[in-house]
């Protein structure tokens, strides 16, 4: 909360009368206590959705696991065959996490696509706190298994400048405003990112390589379901020609050049371009991002655009949570 804001607020009740005041306390009793059970209702969900086939140790996946008292207030485990201790949310985000009712409102931000200092300014937190809990959850999402394509599948590439942004010890003088690249077109100093689209709505993103990509490269991001007559649909690109070659798929190539924009009314990228649209209109809003922490920015955003837009938000904040503590769907 800024100071401008509790000044406002504290200036506001001043001015009410003791029934007033009274009134006002019991509405933020039953926020804190409808908070706590809401709090209580994930935690337990979560808890179904990691273990629901059993209660295995998160360090060695042994299943001998016996109580072991409690960690400030949640119940602890220990394993017999480590020795090693947890809870129901260690290696989440959640795990040893002090502020849970600012952590549930960060979550908020991240779905609004906020800065770290807007962030922390609406929390209010500091803003390596804010920081450090944003990549908490987007590592997760990270490492969260990716949805397989399948159908007809539209795949294209887009690029973004090669960026060492919060780095204090560079061996070049910094770019201004995200700066230009020194070579013309294409190059190493371009970081490659491929994206996938299939007709059922999903998509897949990732950071491929610098410079042009190899079919190798291309191999590395996408997951098709070979398994469904998968069909690619692609520009005249040798490394998706390649790619569809080595995965052996039906591959139609659009000449987009020559004004071949779509096949037989259906095979066409326009999807994929869209994607790109919208992505990189996104992520203007961070005045750049470090290539190293690209790749979680783009799994933020494809969960942003498929899934936090179109449902309610605490639906929406329910399933980013699920996804980072369990790589699970709510």
């Amino acid at each position: 909360m800024s100071k401008h804001l509790k000044a406002f607020i504290c200036n506001m009740l001043a001015r009410l009368s003791r029934e007033e005041r009274r009134e006002v306390l019991n509405y933020l009793e039953d926020l804190d206590s409808g908070f706590e059970q809401n709090l209580y209702e994930i935690a337990e969900e979560i808890r179904e959705k990691r273990f629901q086939k059993g209660l295995l140790c998160p360090h060695c996946e042994s299943d001998q696991v016996v109580r072991f008292g409690k960690d400030n207030g949640q119940q602890r485990y220990r394993c017999k065959s480590c020795t090693r201790t947890f809870t129901d949310f260690t290696g989440t985000p959640l795990g040893k996490l002090q502020k849970k009712e600012e952590f549930f409102h960060s979550l908020t931000c991240m779905l609004d696509g906020d800065s770290l200092s807007k962030t922390a300014e609406k929390v209010g937190i500091s803003v390596p706190t804010a920081f450090s809990w944003r990549h908490k959850v987007l590592d997760a999402l990270r490492s969260a298994e990716e949805d397989e394509l399948s159908g007809i599948i539209e795949v294209d590439d887009t690029y973004f400048l090669h960026s060492e942004k919060g780095n204090r010890n560079l061996d070049r003088p910094p770019r201004r405003r995200g700066g230009k690249a020194k070579k013309r077109g294409i190059s190493n100093e371009q970081v490659c990112v491929v994206v996938g689209c299939d007709r059922n709505g999903r998509a897949v993103s990732d950071v491929a390589c610098h410079g042009r990509p190899t079919a190798e490269d291309v191999d590395q991001v996408l997951r098709i379901n070979t398994d469904q007559k998968a069909i690619l649909c692609t520009d005249k690109h040798t490394a998706l020609k390649r790619f569809a070659d080595l995965k052996q798929i039906k591959h139609q190539e659009l000449n987009i050049s020559k004004g071949r924009r779509k096949i037989q009314g259906i095979y066409h990228i326009q999807n994929v371009n869209s994607y790109h649209s919208r992505l990189k209109n996104w992520m203007r809003r961070f005045k750049g991002v470090a290539t190293k922490y690209l790749s979680n920015y783009l799994h933020w955003f494809d969960f942003v655009d498929r899934i936090g837009k179109n449902i309610k938000q605490e639906v929406a904040i329910k399933e980013l949570l699920f996804r980072s503590c369990s790589g699970l769907a709510a």
